[in-house]
Formats: C-alpha cells, structure tokens, sequence
C-alpha cells in the first residue's frame, strides 16, 4: 500500500509510524520520511498512543529521533519510555540468565524464546522490541519440579492452586504456567514456563517437539525456521496478528534468513504464515510474496478483514473472545471446521479458572462447569 492511500483512507499518524517502521527494514528511504515529517501535521499525542497500542515505542523513537525536523520536545514521552525499557529490558536478561542457571543445576532443559531471545536474534539492540515477560519452554513432566524450585525464589503464581488441584486437567487446558515475583505494589519479573505451543481450545494439534525437532530444548539458539514457526503460531494462529509488532516479527526473520527458511509446514500453520505474509507486504513491503491459493480460509478476505483491524486498532484496544469467535465463524474453514471451532470456544468459556478454584472448594473438577457461571454472575469475569 502506498503511504498516501494509508493516509488517506486511516489517518495522518498511522501512516507516519508505518513509514517509520518501513525505514527501519530499509524498504524505504530517508528521504521519504523526512518529505512526510516535512507535509504533514502531526499529532504526538496520537502517535504515541498508537505506537503504544502497536508495541513499537522503541522502534519508532530510534527512527524519529534522528530526524532534525522532529522537535524533541514531540519525543519526550516516547524517550522517557525507552530509557525505562532499556533498563527492563537488561534486568530481564539478569533475571532470565540466573533462572536458566537455576533450572539446569537441577537437571531440567529449558530454552527462553520470543521476547529477549528473540530481539537478539532477529532486531540485534534488546532494547529495540516491546515485551513484558520472560518466556521458557519446558518439558511437561518437569512442572512439578520447575514450581518447587521457582516458588524458592520468592515467586507466586495464581494458577498454582489449580495445578496442585487438578494437574491433568491443567495441563490439558492451558498451555502454561504463569510466575510473578513482586516488591510491595510493583512487578519486578513475570515468567511464563510453556508445555504446549498454544491453548487447547485452539485446536492446533502439534508439540512443541513435533514443531521444533526432538532435541530443541538442548539447542543454543533457535534456527530462523523454528523461530518463523513460534512466531506464525504465537502471533497468527493464536492473536491473528494483532498489531505492527507483529508484522515486524515476521518480516525481520525473512530479511535475516529469507534464502535459508524451507516451509515445511502443516497446512493450519502455513496458511496462517501466508496471511502474515500478505498482510506484512502490504503494511511493510516485506517479505516479498508469492500468489497462493488458500485452502482452510476464506483467504483474501480473511487476510483484508486482519489488515483493516490492524490499522484502524484504537490505542490499547484488545480484542475480545466475541471478536475471536467472529472471526472464526466468518471466515475459518468448512461448516464442518466452523462447528468444531464453535464447541470449542463454548468449552473455552466455561472451563473452569484459577480463581474459580480458588473461589470455592470442591471435590471434583467438573463440578466446577456448574458454578462457574455463578461465580461470574456474583464476581464478574
């Protein structure tokens, strides 16, 4: 798409933050961004809100910041945010290098992936993209083990006294295990120690050995075609691409190792990886596609309808499991698909949750599909 039309049909600063994101993948010059910043009024309080929403702060500052026509003043919001991520973003990799130590001490495999694996991998500066917690894929019958040793170090989960509970029934429905360490009112580190690729309701049927090979949780680093897969999953399959951040994801692993990637994918996944890649194109202008036929979804229009969402998202704006559920009926799949997805989700809305357990104690898990609904009636969600 041209920055005109994006312009013209969305707004003023969208556009500025694609252009940027563009320089940044060298899929477009200086010059047009300095021409842009040039034209245009730009509204800084909008910009900030949607590279908020988008995830990019840190991407957005390092391009406009070495702009002269940009006032400082119109950044100050924007460089006080990454002076505090470049200094979360270092205490992560602290944090994340001692637990790794700890969990190998006790004989456990883990491998860190997305957030700071992935930044250094893939954008090169670990301040250069947006995370919020530290990510380790384990084994599952490790879990007992990793809770034992993580609970030692002054962390708390709220999923815990489900676990302990009901571990069957936990590691069939979740696909992890969430850990918050915290001084007084304020988080330091949250880790979440994955099992499985994606929910169980998702109806994505492969582990991560089956994705990732055997022996990946004894590898170093993650090769540019198992990193294309946790991200086609993490950011299509399981969000439906939700913002810029994701598309850079995608697009970057293509500009370091486009001639070494092989799609040697399942159908699910590669369907979901060409939509990333159609709607990286237009967005960013990278990857470069091929046409493809599209088989499990109403293609074109599934990819446009994720396209338009993306650029007209509201700062902050998630959406909803309705929205999720929309876009499955509309556009996923056969009938046949549709309905299995259908019960899914319906099954996805009464599972029982952590503080349903906590909220109540009962003798057997299935009773709680019963007082789930009065517990959101009384409490909310």
């Amino acid at each position: 798409m041209r920055i005109t039309s994006i312009k013209e049909k969305y707004n003023t600063e969208i556009a500025l933050i694609i252009l940027c994101c563009r320089y940044y993948l060298q899929t477009s010059d200086r010059a047009a961004v300095q021409k842009f910043l040039q034209e245009n009024v730009i509204d800084w309080n909008k910009i900030y809100q949607l590279v908020t929403a988008h995830r990019i702060r840190p991407v957005v500052y390092n391009v406009l910041s070495s702009f002269s026509d940009v006032i400082a003043e119109n950044l100050i919001e924007l460089r006080n945010y990454c002076i505090y991520f470049n200094a979360f973003a270092l205490s992560n990799k602290r944090e994340l290098h001692r637990i790794l130590i700890l969990l190998k001490d006790n004989n456990i495999s883990a491998k860190p992936y997305k957030g700071l694996d992935f930044t250094q991998n893939f954008y090169g500066n670990m301040g250069l993209r947006e995370f919020s917690d530290i990510d380790i894929i384990i084994n599952e019958f490790d879990i007992d083990k990793v809770i034992s040793i993580i609970t030692k170090e002054g962390y708390h989960s709220k999923g815990l006294a489900f676990y302990k509970k009901f571990p069957k029934q936990f590691v069939r429905d979740f696909k992890d295990i969430t850990f918050e360490k915290w001084t007084g009112k304020s988080r330091d580190f949250a880790i979440e120690f994955h099992f499985k690729p994606v929910w169980s309701f998702q109806g994505y049927p492969f582990t991560f050995n089956e994705i990732l090979g055997k022996d990946h949780l004894n590898q170093l680093t993650y090769n540019a075609n198992q990193y294309l897969a946790l991200i086609t999953l993490s950011n299509g399959l399981m969000d439906y691409y939700p913002n810029i951040r994701s598309l850079l994801d995608l697009a970057l692993i293509f500009k370091k190792a486009e001639h070494s990637i092989i799609n040697n994918f399942d159908p699910i996944l590669s369907e979901y990886l060409h939509c990333g890649k159609q709607i990286s194109f237009n967005v960013l202008e990278y990857p470069n596609i091929q046409p493809q036929v599209s088989g499990t979804y109403n293609g074109n229009n599934f990819c446009h309808y994720l396209q338009n969402n993306l650029l007209i998202m509201n700062a902050g704006k998630r959406r909803t499991d309705l929205q999720y559920m929309y876009i499955n009926l509309k556009y996923i799949g056969p009938m046949k698909y549709k309905l299995w997805q259908f019960k899914n989700f319906i099954f996805y809305i009464i599972r029982p949750r952590w503080v349903d357990i906590e909220y109540i104690d009962l003798p057997y898990y299935f009773l709680y599909y019963f007082t789930r609904p009065f517990r959101i009636l009384i409490r909310g969600k």
